[in-house]
C-alpha cells in the first residue's frame, strides 16, 4: 500500500510540474472579403477577318486595361478545368483565333488581386496554356 500511495503521490506531482496548457479553441484565421473583381472584354473592331478586343479589369469599381487581344469572351466556372484555370479563381476570360489564343484569370492574394495570362499556339510543341502573372494590385481597406 506504500507503493501505491507513493507512486499515486509522485504520478501527482509530475504531472501538475507540466506547464502546459491546450487551448479550448483553436483560434480562427480572419476570413477576408472576397475581391469585387472581374473581367471585361471590350470590342475594338468590326472587322471580323481579323477581330480585336481590350481586356480589361474592373477591381472595386475602377477600370484597368491588361492587354489588347484577337479573341475575348467570359469562361465560365464550369470550363476552369479544361483551360488549366484554378478553382479558386476569381474570374476568367479569352480566347482562340486563327491559331492562337490568349486567356486570363484571376486569383485573390490577401487583399491583392494578381491577373495570370497564359497562351496557346496551333504550333506548339509542348501542352498547356503557360500561364504567369503579369500584374498585381493591392487593394486598399
Amino acid at each position: 500500500m506504500r507503493k501505491f500511495t507513493f507512486l499515486l503521490l509522485l504520478s501527482l506531482l509530475w504531472s501538475s510540474c507540466k506547464n502546459e496548457k491546450t487551448p479550448d479553441t483553436i483560434p480562427e484565421e480572419p476570413k477576408l472579403e472576397k475581391l469585387a473583381a472581374e473581367l471585361q472584354c471590350t470590342s475594338l473592331s468590326t472587322d471580323d477577318t481579323m477581330p480585336k478586343f481590350q481586356i480589361s479589369l474592373n477591381l472595386s469599381g475602377k477600370n484597368h486595361i491588361l492587354d489588347t487581344i484577337t479573341m475575348c469572351a467570359s469562361i465560365a466556372e464550369a470550363d476552369y478545368a479544361r483551360y488549366d484555370i484554378p478553382s479558386e479563381a476569381i474570374d476568367a476570360g479569352g480566347g482562340y483565333f486563327a491559331g492562337g489564343g490568349d486567356y486570363f484569370y484571376l486569383l485573390q492574394d490577401g487583399n491583392a488581386c494578381l491577373v495570370m495570362q497564359g497562351w496557346q499556339d496551333e504550333m506548339q510543341e509542348d501542352e498547356g496554356f503557360h500561364y504567369e502573372q503579369v500584374r498585381r494590385f493591392v487593394v486598399s481597406q
